[in-house]
């Protein structure tokens, strides 16, 4: 790997994120987040507390099922309705930006 280059690892699901972390952190010399970048997805509360918190995506799921219960209920008329939502980057000590070289 070049000095500019890093590898960057995602995981789609909660369990194997935090997995990811233990796995990576104690392997000899490589390190999360000096030489692989984590990012997990959903932001379960016990990835903010492992060794290395992990970086993650969160979705607001809250928000979906009230939009969705809105619309069953007929509280939003029409066709063709569409919502948008926008999840949110939860930074932590598992991701950074590649060592310059």
């Amino acid at each position: 790997m070049r000095p500019h280059q890093r590898n960057t690892g995602t995981r789609k699901t909660r369990h194997s994120s935090g997995w990811c972390v233990e796995v990576w952190s104690p392997t000899p010399g490589c390190s999360v987040p000096h030489d692989i970048s984590l990012v997990g997805y959903n932001d379960i509360p016990i990835v903010s507390r492992l060794p290395v918190p992990l970086t993650t995506v969160k979705v607001p799921f809250d928000h979906i099922a009230e939009m969705a219960l809105q619309l069953l209920n007929g509280e939003q008329s029409g066709t063709g309705i569409i919502r948008v939502v926008t999840p949110s980057l939860i930074p932590r000590r598992s991701s950074a930006a590649p060592a310059r070289g």
